[in-house]
């Protein structure tokens, strides 16, 4: 049976579906990357109070074949420095299939939409969590998405950054952005301090505190982010590279060398090989064991072939053991 997916713009959903996939949301999002929901179906609903706003906003849901709600996204596109930011991409299950039709349904319909207006996306970033505990990192979306987006050539900024505060009474966390170009192959990225701070700057400015202005009834969170932005270009050092996000963090396994992992398929011809094994190399022990037999009850054979026969026979029962011990 073919699955089938479709996704579709959350303004132009049921209101019973939106609150379904907030449902999804709230259950899969990391406690600390929460936005109140209250202000995403503000966003959704009334979109002629948000439609003067320079950043654009994308609210989707995903459904099943049986128009089952499976999923929420929400991006944001920052036309300063073409920039798409996933802020959240989700399903009803951390599932890889779901995950990449949703992804890349939404980036498709994202990027004809915005093409009718002559924009286009040059960078796709998305912020990762790094709130540990013991020396690990403890956010399961954030890992989840760590996981995922390796394989669609997302990189790691090794520039300092902070997410500022979501809900009342939090502070800004350290998190790292991930970064790719949208329409490039390209397995490293270079991207300068004064690229990456303008990218920080209108993400912070166009984004958080646009959105936030909406909801706050003072200028205190526009001086937290001015507070981030200082603090961020103290703290870079010099220009960096970007690093490639490891899919598994183990050098054995990157090198092709982990023991854990065998790399040739399963064929007939192999499973055949296998089998002429298993017969053969039982047989000629036999073979040598009856020639050892005879050996030691003719007393006709002297003493020196009885006991080479035996050793040769030995030998070859620890080889037969061995041989068919590594093919299991």
């Amino acid at each position: 049976m073919e699955l089938q997916f479709k996704t579709v713009p959350a303004k132009r959903c049921p209101k019973k579906d939106v609150i379904a996939a907030l449902e999804i949301y709230c259950k899969s999002v990391d406690h600390g990357s929460l936005t109140d929901t209250n202000q995403i179906k503000d966003y959704i609903w009334n979109t002629k109070q948000h439609a003067n706003e320079e950043r654009i906003m994308f609210f989707y849901l995903l459904y099943g074949q049986n128009n089952d709600v499976l999923g929420f996204s929400e991006f944001a596109y920052l036309p300063e420095n073409k920039v798409l930011v996933l802020d959240y991409l989700c399903t009803h299950q951390r599932n890889h299939l779901l995950f990449y039709n949703f992804y890349h349904l939404v980036l498709q319909d994202i990027t004809d939409t915005l093409k009718k207006e002559y924009l286009f996306i040059r960078y796709i970033i998305t912020e990762l969590s790094l709130n540990q505990y013991a020396g690990k990192l403890i956010d399961t979306d954030s890992n989840y998405f760590r996981h995922l987006l390796s394989n669609e050539n997302f990189q790691l900024l090794k520039y300092p950054y902070y997410q500022p505060p979501l809900l009342k009474h939090e502070t800004a966390q350290e998190f790292n952005i991930a970064i790719k170009l949208h329409a490039s192959e390209e397995s490293m990225l270079s991207l300068r301090k004064a690229e990456f701070l303008s990218i920080v700057e209108e993400l912070y400015f166009s984004h958080y505190d646009k959105w936030y202005q909406n909801y706050l009834t003072d200028d205190t969170y526009s001086k937290t982010l001015q507070q981030l932005i200082a603090r961020i270009n103290s703290e870079i050092l010099n220009d960096e590279s970007t690093e490639s996000i490891a899919l598994v963090k183990c050098q054995l396994f990157e090198d092709g060398q982990c023991p854990k992992f065998q790399a040739d398929n399963i064929t007939i011809s192999r499973n055949k090989r296998k089998t002429w094994k298993t017969k053969v190399i039982p047989f000629i022990w036999v073979i040598l064991s009856i020639v050892t037999f005879a050996f030691c009850v003719f007393p006709a054979f002297s003493n020196i072939s009885t006991i080479l026969c035996s050793f040769l026979t030995i030998i070859a029962g620890i080889i037969s053991i061995v041989s068919l011990w590594k093919e299991f």
